[in-house]
């Protein structure tokens, strides 16, 4: 299909960004940043190196784990953390399971 000389099969390029979400060894990138975040920080409280592959290692499986189920799993927990908060009502609330 061409329309005013321009060829939409080779023109128009749809960058994946916008709906694909950015995962680095199966974990969401903001996840990872977090999890490095944790671990290093119980690992410098603690004074133990094991404490950070420990810590790290139970962190990024989970965070795999969550990542094949639902890849947006962290903004969505997080934003359900952040905007939204408990609700009090009796069917457990804004409850998020991916």
């Amino acid at each position: 299909m061409s329309q005013a000389g321009v060829d939409l099969k080779t023109e128009c390029i749809v960058y994946p960004s916008l709906f694909h979400k950015t995962l680095i060894c199966g974990c969401p990138r903001e996840y990872l940043v977090l999890v490095g975040v944790a671990s290093a920080t119980s690992a410098f409280l603690a004074n133990m190196m094991t404490v950070l592959f420990g810590v790290g290692a139970v962190l990024y499986i989970n965070g795999v784990i969550q990542a094949k189920k639902d890849p947006f799993f962290f903004e969505i927990w997080l934003n359900n953390l952040v905007y939204i908060g408990k609700t009090k009502n009796k069917g457990g609330g804004n409850v998020y399971f991916p």
